[in-house]
């Protein structure tokens, strides 16, 4: 199991090009993760400790995630900002990347890095057109609505000059 592997030997995530995937839960499915949560927490209790290793936070965390996140967009998509997880999960905006962390870790959940893979062409020094590639990375579950807005308008503008 990759929980008991040291972070900084656990292979990297996933990066991919274009739309994030979409995973649909229906309430059943929530709640199989939630009891998977559960699961973990009493299977992984240590003795003198109260709950387990997913603390009440980590778990509110999870249960805006779900409830409250997961799915609105239509799909099954989630791309809130830690600081509307904090504000309904009602903890600090510290507390949501350390929860985030923690379930990461206990294989409950995961996110995937998005990238945006832009061309254009352009003259040189010497008149000739080139081309060239830029990479722009967009991380699922931070930002907000106005920060995407902007990021979708950069790119279409990028994208826009790149067919000239």
């Amino acid at each position: 199991m990759l929980q008991f592997v040291p972070r900084h030997l656990r292979p990297r995530r996933e990066k991919i090009f274009g739309p994030a995937p979409e995973h649909r839960l229906d309430g059943n499915a929530k709640a199989r993760v939630w009891a998977a949560a559960a699961a973990y927490n009493s299977a992984n209790r240590r003795p003198g400790q109260h709950q387990g290793p997913l603390t009440w936070a980590t778990l509110r965390v999870l249960r805006a995630l779900l409830w409250r996140f997961h799915g609105a967009d239509g799909g099954g998509r989630c791309f809130p900002s830690y600081e509307r997880i904090a504000a309904v999960a009602k903890c600090a905006r510290s507390s949501v990347a350390v929860a985030i962390r923690a379930l990461e870790d206990a294989g409950i959940l995961s996110w995937i890095n998005r990238i945006a893979r832009i061309r254009r062409q352009e003259r040189d020094l010497f008149g000739d057109i080139v081309e060239h590639a830029a990479l722009i990375a967009r991380l699922d579950s931070r930002g907000t609505k106005a920060d995407w807005a902007a990021y979708d308008r950069e790119l279409d503008a990028l994208l826009a000059a790149g067919s000239r």
